[in-house]
């Protein structure tokens, strides 16, 4: 853990680096043989948008790879999440402030892809 902390306070743009899979740092510390729930939460609050951040050519969230990969371990899919839900609850959060101000027609068209970022369907 201090090591992935010491990396990302030297290079914090070093979470939103992809692999050659399109994969995050997020999405290998979820798919690791063992996945350390640590770990996890130190690159989830530096890059919390990684959350929602589709692998290519699977399309595979991060929560999809914490389900899938880690033997089902409960306490790793638990908070993710609750991490992926608390998140969606802030871009909410976010948009009531912004579209206050705004014309209706652009505040509908912002709901709307709230609401479609938002209802993103994870199957356990």
């Amino acid at each position: 853990v201090d090591l992935v902390t010491r990396a990302i306070e030297l290079y914090p743009q070093s979470v939103c680096i992809k692999d050659n899979s399109d994969r995050l740092p997020l999405h290998a510390a979820c798919c690791a043989a063992a996945p350390v729930i640590p770990v996890i939460r130190v690159l989830v609050d530096a890059f919390p948008m990684g959350l929602l951040h589709r692998t290519t050519p699977d399309g595979r969230l991060p929560l999809h790879i914490a389900v899938a990969e880690s033997g089902n371990d409960e306490r790793l899919v638990e908070y993710v999440r609750k991490r992926h839900d608390a998140w969606i609850s802030d871009i909410r959060a976010a948009v009531s402030q912004v579209t206050c101000m705004l014309p209706e027609e652009v505040t509908d068209h912002i709901w709307n892809l709230a609401n479609v970022t938002a209802g993103i369907k994870v199957p356990l």
